[in-house]
């Protein structure tokens, strides 16, 4: 199984809603797919945090779990088609 990973570097861009300016590019990458796995390791409050997400995703017709609440490999682990952790700051050095 080919396992693919979108990294959005910025949640909001203003004057848009939560996620609208990459609306174009989320639908584009995950394709077909229905369910996605979302990794909310960016705020404290994961619950709450992957429900905002799992709102929002859900208006485009997605179904999103929260990788802190899906148990490891089994029935569940099959199911994930798609990805979306959320962005971590890395510094290159020449």
């Amino acid at each position: 199984m080919t396992r693919r990973i979108l990294l959005i570097s910025s949640s909001t861009c203003r004057p848009t809603g939560y996620l609208d300016h990459a609306k174009p590019e989320i639908r584009d990458f995950l394709g077909g797919t229905r369910r996605v796995l979302f990794f909310p390791w960016a705020l404290l409050d994961r619950d709450a945090y992957a429900a905002k997400v799992r709102e929002r995703l859900g208006r485009m017709g997605f179904e999103v779990d929260s990788a802190q609440r899906v148990p490891g490999p089994g029935p569940r682990g099959r199911e994930r088609r798609g990805g979306l952790p959320r962005r971590r700051k890395y510094v290159s050095t020449p």
